[in-house]
Formats: structure tokens, C-alpha cells, sequence
């Protein structure tokens, strides 16, 4: 079985504006933070997310891949022809996470599989609602073998013969 997509991240310019759009539009639910926004989807299904404020106030999004060692991706990643963005960082609430650029540059996120004990409550998904849920996501990269290939090696996707990854 492949890394599973645990998360999304959208970044933009500090200011909030955002929040509320999604919210409004999409029926999220937003909890703001300092410096991040957490998303709850309220679709029931699907993942999670929150807005970040960006670096450099250049809009990005990207989705977080959960793994049991993010070193070995991000070695794996230079080794394929990516870059490592961000180094591994203890970040709030017990998320363990870094960043990567794929061959054309586009952020991958990765996220410290969670392993739940006593100070740890599970992941929690999104709840119940009307919200949109996220449970589909695209990487457009300016070659699409290299980008499936890139994913697949990284990942353990598999691309079935209508290019769909699982």
C-alpha cells in the first residue's frame, strides 16, 4: 500500500481573507491559529487542511503525504531529481513535518505517521456537515511520465492505464 494523502495546505498573504472565502463558499469550518488557519472540510469524508500564510506572499497549495521516515523521502526525493524545501520540523500540536519540491518544483508536504498513545488522540478527520469535502487532488507537472514516475517511486503509487494514482 502506498503513503496515504493525510492533509492539504493552501498559502497565501497574511490577512485572513481567505479563510472567509473558503468558509463561505465551501462550508468549511475554520479555527484560526497564529499564523495558520485549521480546516475542518465538515464533509464527513475525505482530508482535512488549513491556510498558511506564505513565504515571500507568493499563493501555493500542496497536499501533506503521511511516513514512517520523512529523512529517508527527503534523501529519496534529491535522489530522483526533487529538492528538499524544508528540513524535519517538531511543529505545534505534535505534528512532526517537512517539505519537498517534486522535479518541476511544485511543495509536497510530509507529515511523521501518527502513532496514538496516551498524550496522542488519533488523527481526527473531517466531521459531519455540509461542507465540500477534499477527497481528489491533481499534480500537474510539465511532463506527465516523469511527474507518475516521480510519485510512483516516492509514494508506491500505483498509475492505472487512464493515469489515475492509488
Amino acid at each position: 500500500m502506498g503513503n496515504a494523502v493525510v492533509h492539504f495546505e493552501i498559502g497565501a498573504p497574511p490577512g485572513g481573507q481567505l479563510a472567509a472565502f473558503y468558509a463561505e463558499l465551501f462550508g468549511w469550518a475554520t479555527a484560526p491559529i497564529p499564523g495558520y488557519t485549521a480546516i475542518d472540510t465538515r464533509g464527513g469524508t475525505g482530508i482535512n487542511g488549513g491556510l498558511a500564510d506564505s513565504i515571500a506572499d507568493s499563493p501555493w497549495s500542496t497536499f501533506f503525504v503521511e511516513a514512517e521516515d520523512l529523512q529517508a523521502i527527503l534523501d529519496k526525493a534529491n535522489l530522483l531529481g526533487g529538492r528538499t524545501l524544508a528540513p524535519i520540523t517538531d511543529g505545534p500540536a505534535l505534528v512532526t513535518f517537512a517539505m519537498l519540491a517534486d522535479p518541476d518544483g511544485l511543495p509536497v508536504g510530509l507529515v511523521q505517521a501518527a502513532q496514538p498513545g496516551p498524550d496522542q488522540p488519533a488523527a481526527l478527520g473531517p466531521s459531519s456537515g455540509h461542507g465540500a469535502p477534499v477527497d481528489w487532488f491533481e499534480v500537474l507537472g510539465t511532463d506527465a511520465e516523469r511527474t507518475q514516475r516521480f510519485y510512483a517511486e516516492m509514494f508506491g503509487w500505483r498509475i492505472d492505464d487512464q493515469g489515475d494514482a492509488s
